[in-house]
């Protein structure tokens, strides 16, 4: 047995991951910019879990998100992991912020699960926030290790709390080879 299968049994033998929720939706603000869609709700582990995937691979991931997303999860599915791969990898993609506040108000999350007897279990969570340097925001890339032949998926969000809501924005999600 895997060590991903081994942590997603364990999860779902103490009721950590939970698969009866559905996918929060997200809104889109009219007052925004066509590129840009407004967060209205955060999206948990359970929540990501039974989410309808937005893009499914055969080996490795390669998705660019929308800078406006319909769901708050992105999950995004592979349906068995390539044995060459060195690791997966989320990137804001979208523009970074350009003031201070801005910069610090900026997240991108990742959720990384491995599907164990047809339920998806949560292997790690990831969270990553602006950091303003020097005149200059960034936010690191977030990466998960590989499970060979394993179905795995990452749900991700890239965006900017700006007060009332979250401006959403831009990432990507790929295999390293």
């Amino acid at each position: 047995m895997t060590i991903i299968k081994r942590v997603s049994a364990v999860l779902l033998a103490v009721g950590l991951v939970s698969t009866s929720v559905g996918c929060s939706m997200e809104t889109g603000d009219s007052a925004e910019s066509e590129d840009t869609g407004a967060v209205s709700l955060a999206y948990n582990q359970s929540q990501c879990a039974t989410a309808a995937a937005v893009a499914t691979f055969p080996a490795s991931y390669n998705y660019t998100s929308p800078t406006n997303y319909s769901t708050a999860c992105n999950a995004v599915d592979v349906t068995s992991m390539a044995s060459q791969t060195f690791g997966n990898f989320v990137h804001w993609s979208g523009p970074l912020p350009t003031t201070a506040t801005a910069c610090a108000n900026s997240d991108m999350r990742a959720i990384w699960y491995a599907k164990f007897n047809g339920v998806w279990g949560v292997v790690t969570d990831t969270d990553h926030v602006g950091v303003w340097s020097n005149g200059k925001c960034t936010i690191a890339d977030i990466s998960f290790a590989t499970a060979w032949g394993q179905p795995t998926r990452i749900a991700s969000t890239a965006r900017t709390y700006n007060g009332t809501s979250f401006t959403t924005s831009q990432f990507k999600i790929t295999t390293q080879f």
